[in-house]
Order: C-alpha cells, then structure tokens, then sequence
C-alpha cells in the first residue's frame, strides 16, 4: 500500500459492494446514494466483486486506509433508508468505535443481523440514540479511523489486484472460528475489532429497509 494520503482526513468514504459495477444496486439505494455522495463530506466508492465478500469488505478498508479517510462506511446495494442524509448524521457523530443502522434479515420472521451483549441496553455516554451490541452485519454500518487502524495492524496482508495495480489489503474480514461457530465476515470483523478493545454500538434512531425477492421494511423493534 502506498503512503496514506492526509488530504480526506475530515471524509468519509462509503463503500458499496456490487457484483459488477453498479448491478445490484436496488433503485431506492440508488437514490440514496446519489443524494448522499458529496454531502457531509462522504465519498462513493463501489467495488465489484461478485462472491467473495471477505476480499470485497477488505478492498474497501484498503482503499479507506491508502485513501487517509476519516472512517469507512458501509452501504451496501439492498439497503436503503427514508432519511438516509439523517442516517449518517446520526452515525459519522461516532469519533471512535463502530455504529451500526438496524435493517432487518431477508426473512419472513422479523429479525436484525445484531448480536446483542445481553438483556439490559448500555447507552452511549454521549449519544443517547446508540446502545451497545456484540456484533452486526455490514449492510449499514459506520467504522472510525481509528477502529480501522487497530484492525489493520493486527492482520496480516495478502496479495491482491484490481484497476490493474497489485496491492496489499489486510485480511480484516477473513471469517473467524470460535468453537464449533464459523462466524460470517462482518461478525468476524466485530469480532476483531472488540478484542482489540473497540465497541461495537447500534444506531435505534434510525431502521433501514432491505431489498430481496420481496421488500423487507425496517420498523424500530
């Protein structure tokens, strides 16, 4: 990776995972997007990779890191929000840890990709609207530089290409194993990044909608 550059030190770049440039991406994320790109100091970038989702979410912390960002958000092309620019508000006010906006599984039984630390909510000191959790999915999800940072000198990096240049992200969403459980790449991550002394939070002011076969709205549990 080359020198990080210092010149988005106050940006954040948001991050979508397409199967090919820009396919998969529903119309009302679409929208999001186009109306979140620019504002708040947030910077789109997609990156294609149909399957692989532990190298795609890595490719993006590499690019986040090289690219000097002030976090790496999340935004992933089955998600979309009804006030998506208040969304972000509500997430990048985090300076330290990860913040995560609830969107509900793609299933017929209401349930959030979250893990939660158990029966009492601990709230954040200084921002009443996020409760702390163990782990969550990516799909909607805000990480600070220096969650980023942590995670990244604590894996090691692998070889990779794209846009014709050889690189080196980490490994930061290789899939973990903890007992018998295979846990997925961004449980993995959240898995990381709280041995490694960072908090995991939950956004509860806003619920994103999700895109399948069906629409799945969000509605605060």
């Amino acid at each position: 990776m080359t020198e990080p550059s210092t010149e988005n030190s106050e940006r954040v770049l948001m991050a979508v995972v397409s199967r090919e440039e820009g396919a998969g991406i529903s119309p009302y994320t679409a929208l999001n997007l186009t109306v979140l790109n620019g504002a708040h100091n947030v910077d789109l970038h997609i990156t294609v990779c149909p399957h692989d989702l532990v190298r795609a979410r890595s490719r993006c912390h590499a690019v986040a890191m090289e690219g000097g960002y002030a976090g790496l958000l999340f935004w992933d092309g089955d998600v979309s929000l009804k006030e998506p620019v208040l969304a972000v508000q509500h997430m990048i006010m985090l300076t330290d840890g990860i913040v995560h906006t609830l969107y509900p599984r793609k299933s017929k039984e209401r349930s959030w990709p979250i893990v939660r630390l158990g029966e009492q909510r601990i709230q954040h000191p200084d921002h009443s609207h996020l409760f702390e959790i163990a782990m969550c999915g990516m799909g909607c999800t805000y990480i600070t530089r220096s969650v980023l940072q942590k995670v990244w000198d604590a894996t090691p990096p692998f070889y990779d290409e794209w846009g014709g240049v050889t690189r080196e992200p980490h490994a930061t969403f290789m899939l973990m194993q903890i007992g018998k459980e295979l846990l997925p790449e961004d449980y993995s991550f959240c898995y990381r990044a709280r041995e490694l002394g960072c908090r995991v939070w939950c956004n509860a002011a806003d619920v994103a909608d999700h895109f399948g076969a069906t629409l799945f709205e969000g509605a605060k549990p």
